[in-house]
């Protein structure tokens, strides 16, 4: 699959991206020059990219090289397959390729369907036979929203990693009407919940939380083809999913990939070496 394209970038090259930094005091500026854009972080002495730069189609490899050597920061997370250009530029590489998943929200609902493997599907259905209350509103950025607590204890139980969650009430507070809620209810009760931010054209999913109520009726996979669906309408063509790990996380991974999303290799961890 092809990197994204600028009018669907990465979360973390979107401005909206920056606003939330700039929230929680953090330093953030865009390089747009020669055809390629790029988010830069400073931390400290260390200036850095996450999931960029973004390309013109148009740059071969010594125009990009040229690129990151006169605007590359200290290290770069590659959004892109970048290997030849990053050490041709005095890159070195400190950390392998980890892989995304993108879902197209393109062709509409029923092409969205048609794009999950069968007994992806199959759990969806339970879901839709359930007939429970499916709410979609916007989220404002509570810190003490109940999805987030939710979550916040799963994370401690579970012991995995994942995006601050600071950062994700600050993303929603800085682009109001970005972040969006997406509940699975049973009268008044939730049984399971995913928050997504949109930027440019593209959706990523923040977080979530299901019981087992929830879990019983396979609320996830259809709160997913829902909220694709509903993003599709609106054109947003991508939605990332996130990382895809099959040996760490190896249930989460069948479920992002049954939902029909392809997976894609980012281009690893570069540290500049020399300038």
């Amino acid at each position: 699959m092809d990197p994204p394209s600028p009018d669907a970038p990465p979360l973390q090259q979107h401005s909206g991206y920056a606003a939330a930094l700039a929230r929680l005091g953090r330093r953030a500026e865009t390089v747009r020059t020669g055809g390629a854009a790029m988010l830069v972080l400073r931390r400290g002495p260390l200036t850095l990219t996450a999931r960029g730069p973004l390309w013109d189609s148009a740059l071969d490899l010594a125009a990009r090289t040229l690129w990151l050597r006169r605007h590359g920061p200290r290290l770069v997370e590659a959004e892109a397959d970048d290997a030849p250009a990053l050490a041709a530029a005095g890159y070195g590489r400190v950390l392998t390729s980890a892989a995304v998943a993108d879902l197209d929200l393109t062709g509409g609902p029923q092409a969205i369907w048609a794009r999950a493997r069968g007994k992806w599907r199959n759990r969806a259905l339970v879901g839709r036979r359930a007939a429970l209350r499916l709410r979609n509103a916007p989220f404002d950025g509570d810190p003490d929203h109940w999805l987030l607590s939710a979550e916040a204890r799963m994370r401690s139980e579970r012991a995995y990693r994942a995006l601050p969650l600071a950062l994700t009430v600050a993303f929603a507070a800085a682009n109001p009407g970005a972040a969006r809620l997406f509940v699975m209810e049973r009268g008044t009760q939730p049984l399971a919940g995913m928050l997504f931010f949109r930027h440019g054209r593209a959706v990523t999913y923040m977080t979530g939380w299901t019981g087992p109520e929830g879990r019983a009726v396979s609320a996830h996979h259809l709160i997913l083809m829902r909220a694709a669906a509903w993003y599709g309408a609106r054109g947003a063509v991508r939605m990332d999913l996130g990382s895809v790990d099959t040996e760490a996380a190896p249930g989460l991974a069948r479920f992002k990939l049954g939902s029909g999303a392809r997976l894609r290799r980012l281009g690893g961890s570069w540290l500049r070496l020399r300038w």
